[in-house]
């Protein structure tokens, strides 16, 4: 993450997130949604193993993917009881406090179909905004392209400030 507001994750997922299986889990959704996106080319709105709603949008330079917006950790649902049920089993494999999970869960405000997808045509135009706006530019040998093709390749990974100016 270059930047995020808030910068905490929500309840309900910072209890998942506590056990590492549920945070691989995690990361490794994110990945995939982010694949997704750069094959697509277009902004992914998708629903998370934990029954969450979340948004990733490539922003490009040119030919160059050169990072992501996401909105995430929104629940979208008619029927929470429906919804909790069947995330359930799923969230229940984790040495986590369902109990605890599922309060926070109960705590999420639901957000409409319509309002996620206002919010990822707002990051496309975001995503354009950077690109013509020249905000980013890109050296294809440089050390900016670089950390990104393996932040890409290791999404699953704790990467961390530190660890990326170890590799680099």
């Amino acid at each position: 993450e270059v930047a995020c507001y808030p910068n905490h994750h929500s309840a309900y997922c910072t209890i998942l997130r506590a056990c590492e299986n549920a945070h691989k889990k995690c990361s490794l959704c994110d990945k995939e949604a982010c694949l997704k996106a750069e094959n697509m080319q277009s902004a992914v709105i998708y629903r998370c193993y934990a029954g969450l709603v979340e948004a990733v949008t490539p922003i490009k330079y040119g030919d160059i993917l050169v990072g992501y917006i996401m909105l995430g950790q929104a629940l979208q649902t008619d029927d929470y009881d429906r919804t909790w049920n069947e995330i359930l089993p799923v969230v229940s494999t984790f040495d986590i406090d369902i109990t605890e999970l599922k309060k926070a869960y109960y705590e999420k405000q639901n957000i409409t179909p319509e309002t996620i997808t206002a919010a990822s045509a707002i990051m496309q135009a975001c995503s354009g905004y950077l690109y013509l706006s020249k905000m980013i530019s890109v050296n294809e040998e440089s050390l900016e392209n670089r950390i990104s093709k393996y932040i890409r390749a290791h999404l699953a990974e704790q990467l961390s400030a530190e660890s990326l100016c170890e590799k680099f």
